[in-house]
């Protein structure tokens, strides 16, 4: 399948009846996440016979393909626009976009994969938190009209260069000791977006993106 990959060396087997699978089958055929509007809690109308809410009898929550990226049950797919489910990753950037969030009482921009900013908003665990959302384009730029922002931002609160870049080299050393080099491949590649020629500049020269 287009945009699922196995992120470790024996993964299990496709889960074909999972929603994810559903949803990424939909997505490679021209459809189109549903809004994710119905929650099936109703304003917590719902109660079983021991007194506990529940969602609306008969609710299909296979329905709202927006639960697979909720922040509170799914912050790294919320997040990345990535799903992992029995060793395979399910990749939505083909479909998404990718965004800069500024949260209320923060400095520091996070980047979100969503299709639009109503999705940012809409599985946010607190939307209310949210005060600007920027789109990057498909080089990775952003509006002239904001780099004023960015830049004022940016250069706040921030280790020195040469402190960051030791962080990241024990960072990427630390996970050469807890991955195989075929595993390690497809995190940086897929997660950091590394090219393979970022990876062989980090020092990672036995790195293969084939299974032994």
């Amino acid at each position: 399948m287009e945009n699922v990959y196995p992120f470790v060396e024996k993964p299990g087997e496709m889960p074909v009846e999972s929603r994810v699978y559903r949803v990424m089958e939909k997505l490679n055929n021209g459809g189109s996440l549903t809004t994710g509007t119905d929650d099936g809690w109703d304003g917590f109308k719902y109660k079983d016979e021991n007194g506990h809410y529940i969602q609306r009898p008969g609710y299909d929550v296979s329905m709202n393909d927006y639960v697979l990226f909720s922040e509170v049950k799914s912050p790294e797919a919320y997040r990345t626009g990535i799903v992992r489910l029995m060793g395979y990753e399910f990749n939505f950037r083909a479909f998404f976009k990718p965004y800069l969030v500024l949260l209320e009482g923060e400095d520091v921009y996070r980047k979100r994969w969503a299709p639009d900013e109503g999705f940012v908003y809409a599985n946010a665990a607190n939307p209310d938190t949210i005060q600007k959302i920027i789109w990057l384009d498909e080089n990775g730029d952003m509006p002239v009209e904001d780099l004023g922002s960015i830049a004022a931002l940016t250069t706040q609160n921030f280790a020195s260069r040469e402190r960051m870049a030791e962080i990241c080299a024990k960072a990427l050393d630390a996970l050469y000791g807890l991955l195989n080099d075929y595993e390690l491949y497809g995190w940086l590649s897929q997660n950091l977006e590394m090219t393979d020629d970022e990876i062989r500049a980090a020092g990672f020269d036995c790195v293969s993106n084939e299974e032994e």
